[in-house]
């Protein structure tokens, strides 16, 4: 027991001793802030690192505080934190350390005698508004792309394909039919009509007037029979036909699967306007000339006044257009 309270009573007059001597150094006042931090630190035997971790700061800036490196700290109101903070680990008291460390100032309200009158008076350097400013941000070019976009959609015409088919092609090949017959009794003017390529032209061939047999005679479809009077092979056409006569059934469709066929006469009358269906076969009559418009020429024949029409040499992609005169 003795030796324990020899032991207890060493340990008390070493803290007396300690805290002497951070008195001492706390009421020197040759010492600077961080001299006296440093100085209390030493006294209490801890080492900066140990105190770093105890306060968790890091060490550089303790080391700072303690050189009087206060340049290398935020601000003052951070240094005057950090060596009150700094003197609360140690046990010792801040006022002396806070009065060698840089004074914050708090900011002061002034007093407006004027009051609510006082007139207002802006500021020479405000930035007046200039129209050409927004030009240069690519935002504004954006939205004006993105708006002549819309209306570029909204107002351009409608490019869906109609019912009606309507295809530029290249010039159109005609047929030339003759449109007067010799009104002689006895007398008839053959015809012929031959199918050109489309850089020329159908021009009809007619032949001396002389006596035609029904032989001789191009064939008439369904809805134009040859009259019962040109029954005898050797007997001639005495009836002279008129021209509206020879524009009927003057062109026959014959489909081999379904296709859109249009024909209009001489003025512009529909004679024919609709989807003639696969094994159909269609005989158009009018006032010549008569325009023509066949959507799928691989699905038709064409006959005009009884001979075979080819379609292939004037149709452009699958749409032939011509006219029969």
């Amino acid at each position: 027991m003795p030796r324990l309270n020899r032991v207890t009573l060493m340990n008390d007059s070493d803290h007396l001793d300690t805290n002497d001597s951070v008195s001492a150094i706390q009421f020197n006042e040759s010492l600077s802030a961080g001299a006296m931090i440093k100085a209390a630190r030493e006294a209490a035997g801890l080492h900066v690192a140990a105190l770093a971790v105890s306060m968790k700061v890091p060490v550089k800036k303790l080391e700072a505080l303690e050189s009087d490196r206060l340049d290398q700290l935020p601000d003052a109101v951070f240094v005057r934190a950090l060596a009150s903070s700094v003197c609360r680990t140690l046990k010792i008291d801040p006022t002396p350390v806070l009065l060698k460390l840089p004074q914050t100032n708090a900011p002061r309200l002034t007093s407006d005698r004027s009051g609510i009158n006082a007139p207002f008076n802006p500021p020479s350097d405000q930035k007046h508004y200039s129209a050409a400013s927004p030009a240069n941000k690519p935002v504004v070019w954006l939205v004006v792309a993105l708006l002549l976009a819309a209306f570029a959609i909204l107002f351009l015409p409608d490019l869906t394909v109609n019912e009606k088919v309507d295809v530029v092609g290249p010039p159109q090949a005609t047929v030339q039919m003759p449109v007067e017959v010799s009104a002689k009794p006895d007398l008839v003017k053959p015809m012929d009509v031959p199918v050109v390529p489309l850089t020329s032209q159908v021009e009809p061939q007619l032949a001396a007037p002389q006596q035609q047999t029904l032989e001789s005679l191009p064939k008439v479809t369904a809805s134009a029979q040859a009259p019962s009077a040109l029954t005898a092979p050797s007997s001639p056409v005495t009836a002279p036909l008129p021209g509206a006569q020879l524009a009927q059934s003057a062109i026959v469709f014959k489909a081999k699967g379904d296709s859109w066929i249009e024909v209009l006469d001489a003025s512009k009358a529909v004679q024919l306007r609709r989807i003639v269906s696969a094994g159909e076969t269609v005989a158009v009559s009018g006032t010549l000339p008569l325009s023509v418009v066949i959507g799928r020429v691989d699905a038709v024949e064409v006959e005009v006044r009884g001979s075979k029409f080819g379609l292939s040499e004037i149709a452009r992609d699958n749409v032939a257009r011509f006219e029969v005169k």
